[in-house]
């Protein structure tokens, strides 16, 4: 939104310069041309900035049952390699780097600019002290940090998934379920 406030406020200057030349120009078809093009490059840009937090809370074992990742849109492209799991833990998340598969990140921020973006999460429900059954952890998110357009939550790895959550602005949570291993889901932001 920043940006169109400041765009608009160029164009305006723009204009009132136009004006002011208005006699002296031959080809004002040129400055027409300018606008339009400006305005239309303009409102292909994405949505404003914005990170939100993707939290897994497994087993309240003396060790790592609580742990999160970071999505979101932003100036520039950051990536943050994930830590090693604790020695000891319940659950755990995170993201994947596609189509590499490697690193495992803590952190995904894409660069603004586009208006589709996907995160592939790993969540282990289990982890190495939940004992011999299957465990069951809560991946939870605060809407208010997602960012605009719509967000969806389908199972595996790409869009094609089934969809599990329609919109992640208003359902804020759901459980996995399982042994120590991955499960995967994609969170869509269109």
């Amino acid at each position: 939104m920043s940006h169109q406030a400041i765009f608009i406020n160029s164009i305006n200057q723009t204009t009132f310069n136009y004006k002011e030349r208005k006699k002296s120009m031959k080809n004002k078809s040129l400055f027409s041309i300018f606008i339009f093009v400006s305005i239309v490059a303009f409102s292909g840009l994405a949505n404003a900035d914005w990170n939100a937090q993707i939290q897994v809370e497994g087993q309240k074992i003396k060790g790592q049952y609580k742990s999160s990742v970071a999505i979101g849109v932003g100036q520039a492209e950051k990536q943050t390699p994930a830590p090693p799991n604790a020695p000891y833990y319940s659950s755990s998340i995170s993201l994947i780097s596609l189509p590499a598969w490697s690193p495992y990140l803590v952190k995904d921020i894409r660069q603004n600019g586009m208006t589709n973006h996907m995160w592939v999460i790993a969540v282990n429900p289990h982890g190495n002290m939940a004992g011999f059954e299957d465990s069951t952890c809560t991946v939870s998110w605060d809407a208010s940090q997602l960012g605009e357009g719509s967000f969806k939550l389908v199972s595996g790895t790409d869009e094609s998934g089934e969809v599990l959550i329609s919109d992640m602005k208003t359902t804020t949570s759901f459980d996995v379920s399982g042994w120590d291993r991955a499960f995967y889901f994609t969170i869509i932001n269109e």
